[in-house]
């Protein structure tokens, strides 16, 4: 969680709104480059995404990355195939794992080295010029200086952060969200909500960075059910850009001290190679429960800001509508709770692997085994109420 701050800085600079992708070959002019290489998802290459990066830039060279979350490994295969097309400029089109993996390639051409495990900090020369274009609606990747690869000397997702790796601009167009599935977007849209969450605990009412995050709560909290729902309503998929990108600027400006649902999420989705954005929505219900009794208050103004509790309602109360109104989200959605998609995971080896993260000891209400496993179990499960409150 260490690429968060205390204050408000944005280095990206950043363009929202349908119809945005049009700047790609004026950016790419003026931030000087001429052989610019399409770091794009495999799947995206053929589709209209693909097409339309194409007529933008009928000249650069496409390089497809194959699925799923980065790994040392693949970041350096990438890395590769972009210093082999001798580019002088990169884009990245994509989810969070494909443009983590041209920031992260990108460090390693500009350090000369092929192993991340042996990127300098700081970085020895300024890395290829950068442009993040998300084709999803929920990780920040396109804002964020970190990235998120996995390491197999530790068998576990690591964050890999370097300030020069930040994007020099990203383009986010809700456009290209449309062709994105009804899972995905629900398990990127997910992710989004978490971060906004995780934010404004810490950050709090009176922020840049806890003004941002409710923005970005009630944004995705009306428009995600909406872009499930029917995947070519482009006001929804507007209006989750919008949080998203809101949600990722409240994140990496809120204080490092709350890691809520990604204390477990993180590991866990690591251990049991499930979708970032799946882990991060069974835990979203019962990381607020778990905090119930420390952040009432702060959940409580989450839960009057969405229309679910005012004035008169005890924070507690509050709190405990909102965790239900989280839960009922992710049954909409159809999110398969852990057992359904890992029946032979061993919660007590999950715990340990949760128990490692940097958010453990940060968060709110000190955890113990107990208190672990009651979370664990509610996302086993898939229920909101698994006795947490009760086992810490």
């Amino acid at each position: 969680m260490s690429d968060r701050g205390s204050g408000f800085v944005q280095r990206t600079q950043v363009a929202v709104g349908v119809g945005t992708i049009a700047r790609l070959p004026a950016e790419l002019d003026r931030l000087g480059v001429i052989r610019p290489v399409v770091l794009c998802d495999a799947a995206l290459v053929e589709g209209p995404v693909g097409a339309r990066i194409r007529t933008l830039l009928p000249h650069a060279t496409i390089v497809g990355r194959a699925g799923g979350e980065p790994s040392f490994d693949s970041i350096r295969d990438d890395a590769r195939q972009i210093e082999l097309a001798e580019a002088d400029g990169l884009v990245a089109v994509g989810g969070g794992s494909t443009i983590d993996t041209a920031k992260l390639g990108r460090g390693l051409l500009a350090a000369r080295v092929s192993d991340l495990a042996m990127l300098p900090d700081p970085l020895p020369s300024r890395p290829l010029p950068f442009i993040a274009v998300p084709t999803t609606a929920g990780t920040g990747a396109e804002i964020g200086s970190g990235a998120i690869a996995f390491d197999p000397r530790v068998d576990d997702k690591i964050l890999v952060r370097r300030p020069e790796l930040v994007a020099d601009l990203a383009i986010a167009d809700a456009e290209l969200t449309l062709s994105l599935p009804a899972n995905l977007t629900a398990w990127t849209g997910c992710d989004a909500l978490g971060q906004a969450l995780l934010a404004y605990v810490p950050a709090g009412w009176d922020s840049v960075a806890g003004q941002l995050a409710l923005r970005a709560i009630k944004l995705i909290v009306d428009a995600l059910p909406r872009a499930v729902a029917d995947g070519q309503d482009l006001d929804a998929r507007r209006d989750q850009m919008l949080g998203s990108v809101l949600s990722a600027l409240a994140m990496f400006n809120a204080p490092p001290t709350y890691a809520g649902e990604h204390t477990f999420a993180e590991p866990v989705g690591a251990a049991l190679h499930i979708h970032h954005g799946m882990a991060v929505a069974q835990f979203l219900a019962g990381t607020v429960e778990l905090n119930a009794e420390v952040a009432s208050d702060r959940f409580a103004e989450v839960a009057r800001e969405l229309g679910l509790a005012d004035q008169t309602v005890p924070p507690m109360e509050a709190t405990l509508v909102l965790a239900a109104r989280l839960r009922a989200l992710v049954d909409e959605f159809g999110i398969p709770a852990l057992r359904d998609v890992a029946p032979d995971a061993d919660l007590n080896v999950l715990a340990a692997r949760c128990a490692r993260h940097d958010g453990y000891l940060l968060n709110p209400r000190p955890l113990d085994d107990a208190a672990t496993l009651a979370v664990l179990e509610g996302a086993w499960t898939g229920t909101w109420r698994a006795n947490i409150r009760a086992a810490v």
